[in-house]
C-alpha cells in the first residue's frame, strides 16, 4: 500500500481513534490527509500550522475540523490576501480587453493596410491573448486551476491561429505579386506603344520588348536582366538604378535617358544612340559599345573596364573620374571629350581621335596611343609609364605630361 493510500485510510479511520489522541494529533492527522492528496489549505507555510497546532495543545479545545481549518488557515489567508496572486475586476478586465482590440485593430489598418474585417479579426486575437494572459497568470489554488487551465488554452490557441493566419497572408501577398509580376508581363509583351509606362521596380526578367515604343518610359530600379531591347525607343527613359546586365540593346534610342547608377556590366550597346544620356555612376564593365553614339553623354565616374568601344563616338563626353581599364578604343571618336582625372590605364586607343580633348591628370600608364590624333589636347599633368605608347610626332614632356618614374623621384 502506498503512501497516499495509507494516509486516507488514516484519515477514514480518523473517527474511530480519535480517543487516543488530543487535539494536536488529531489535527496534524488532517493536515497530513490533506497535503497527501494536494487539497487546498490556504496555508503560506508550516509554521502556521505548528502555530496553532500548539495553541490547540495548550487550551485543550476540542477538536473540530470545521474550526481547525478556520483557525490554521486564518494567518495564511490574511497574508495571501496581501502578497498572493493579482485578481483583477471585472471593469478593469473589460477596459484592458477592449484598449488591447481597438489599439490592435487601429495599428493592423494603419501599419499593414489591411482591410477592415483584418484588421478586426487580428485585434480579435489579440484580446483573446491578452485575455488568456490574465487567466493564465493567476493562483492554481482551487478555482483558479480552471481559470488558468483555460487561459493557458486561449494562448496556445491564438498563437496557433496566428501561425496560420500570418502563413495565409503571406502566401496570398506572393499570390497577388505574381499575378500581377506576370500581368505586367503580359501587357508589355502584347502592345506595341508603351510611351510613359510605369514599371518602377518591377521584374522584367528575360522579356521580349525588341522594337517596343517605350519613350519617357519609367523604368527606375527596373530588373530588365536578359531582356531582349534590340531596336527599341527609350528616348528620355527613366532607368536610374535600373539593372541591365547582359540586356541586349542594339540599335536601341535612348537619346536623353536617365541611367544614373545603372548596371550595364555586359550589356550588348552595339549601334545604340545615347547622346546626351545620363550615365553617372553607370556600370558599364564587359559592355559591348562598338559603334556607340555616345556624344555629349554624362559619363562621370562610370565603371567602364573591359569594355569594347571601337569607333564608338564619344565626343565632347564627360568622361571625368571615369575608370577605363582594359579595354578596346581602336577609331573612338573622343574629339572634345572631358577626361579630367580619369584613368585610362592598359587600353587600346590606337588611331582614336582625342584632337582637343582633356587629358589633365589622366592616368595614361600601359596604354597604347600610337597613332591616335592629339591635337589640342591638354595632357598637363597627365602621367604614363615606359609601356604608354604616344604617336611619333608628340612629346609629351613638353605637353606637360609626367613619366611615372619622375614622379617617383620627386615624391
Amino acid at each position: 500500500m502506498n503512501a497516499g493510500a495509507s494516509a486516507a485510510s488514516e484519515g477514514r479511520n480518523g473517527k474511530a481513534s480519535d480517543q487516543g489522541l488530543g487535539p494536536a494529533g488529531r489535527l496534524q492527522i488532517e493536515v497530513r490527509v490533506r497535503w497527501q492528496f494536494g487539497l487546498e489549505l490556504g496555508c503560506d507555510d508550516a509554521e502556521v500550522l505548528h502555530t496553532e497546532a500548539a495553541a490547540v495543545e495548550r487550551t485543550g479545545t476540542h477538536w473540530s475540523p470545521l474550526w481547525a481549518r478556520s483557525a490554521i488557515c486564518s494567518g495564511g489567508l490574511r497574508r495571501r490576501r496581501r502578497y498572493g496572486p493579482h485578481v483583477w475586476p471585472r471593469w478593469r478586465a473589460f477596459l484592458v480587453l477592449a484598449v488591447a482590440f481597438a489599439a490592435s485593430v487601429a495599428a493592423v489598418r494603419l501599419a499593414a493596410d489591411a482591410t477592415w474585417l483584418i484588421a478586426i479579426g487580428v485585434g480579435g486575437l489579440i484580446a483573446v491573448g491578452v485575455a488568456g494572459a490574465m487567466l493564465s497568470g493567476g493562483s492554481a489554488h482551487g478555482g483558479q486551476e480552471a481559470r488558468a487551465t483555460l487561459g493557458t488554452g486561449l494562448l496556445v490557441g491564438v498563437l496557433v491561429s496566428g501561425t496560420v493566419a500570418a502563413t495565409q497572408f503571406a502566401v496570398q501577398d506572393a499570390a497577388d505579386e505574381s499575378a500581377a509580376r506576370e500581368g505586367l508581363r503580359l501587357t508589355l509583351s502584347l502592345r506595341q506603344r508603351l510611351e510613359g509606362v510605369n514599371a518602377d521596380g518591377k521584374d522584367l526578367r528575360e522579356l521580349y520588348l525588341r522594337g517596343k515604343y517605350l519613350r519617357r518610359a519609367s523604368l527606375r530600379g527596373t530588373d530588365l536582366r536578359n531582356t531582349d531591347l534590340t531596336s527599341a525607343d527609350l528616348a528620355e527613359a527613366r532607368l536610374d538604378g535600373a539593372d541591365l546586365r547582359e540586356a541586349t540593346l542594339v540599335d536601341a534610342n535612348l537619346r536623353s535617358a536617365s541611367l544614373d547608377d545603372a548596371r550595364l556590366n555586359s550589356c550588348d550597346l552595339g549601334d545604340a544612340v545615347l547622346r546626351d544620356a545620363d550615365l553617372q555612376r553607370a556600370r558599364l564593365d564587359g559592355a559591348n559599345l562598338e559603334g556607340t553614339d555616345l556624344g555629349g553623354a554624362l559619363l562621370s565616374a562610370a565603371s567602364m573596364s573591359g569594355v569594347v568601344a571601337r569607333r564608338a563616338r564619344l565626343i565632347e563626353a564627360v568622361l571625368d573620374d571615369a575608370v577605363i581599364r582594359d579595354s578596346t578604343l581602336v577609331e573612338a571618336r573622343l574629339g572634345g571629350a572631358d577626361l579630367t582625372h580619369a584613368t585610362i590605364t592598359r587600353s587600346d586607343l590606337r588611331r582614336a581621335d582625342l584632337r582637343a580633348a582633356y587629358l589633365a591628370r589622366a592616368d595614361l600608364r600601359g596604354s597604347d596611343l600610337h597613332e591616335a590624333r592629339l591635337q589640342g589636347a591638354d595632357l598637363r599633368g597627365a602621367v604614363y609609364d615606359e609601356h604608354t605608347r604616344w604617336p611619333a610626332s608628340v612629346n609629351p614632356q613638353a605637353r606637360g605630361a609626367r613619366q611615372i618614374n619622375e614622379l617617383r623621384g620627386g615624391g
